[in-house]
């Protein structure tokens, strides 16, 4: 492994855990709400801001030949670590 490689792990962790990151915020703003279809949307919009943030990772990697797979991983890592980090830190589950 070289220093791109490494680099574009670190990348796909960072992405996930700043994509965690928001959807916290997204889901503390609206925690409140008692409307059963803004409940619906935004667990949708964070589905899809996950979604999103793997797709990135996968283009990114296409476009510029780094590793697919690792870098998915961490992405996936960081999403999952950086959610459970977050969420148990500004709502004390």
């Amino acid at each position: 492994m070289n220093l791109t490689d490494i680099l574009s792990v670190l990348g796909g962790a960072v992405l996930g855990a700043a994509v965690a990151y928001i959807n916290m915020r997204i889901s503390k703003a609206n925690m409140n709400a008692s409307n059963m279809a803004a409940v619906m949307g935004v667990n949708m919009l964070r589905l899809l801001l996950d979604a999103a943030a793997l797709a990135v990772c996968f283009f990114v990697c296409r476009a510029y030949d780094l590793p697919m797979t690792a870098t998915l991983i961490a992405a996936a890592v960081g999403l999952s670590g950086g959610g459970m980090l977050f969420f148990s830190q500004y709502f004390g589950a």
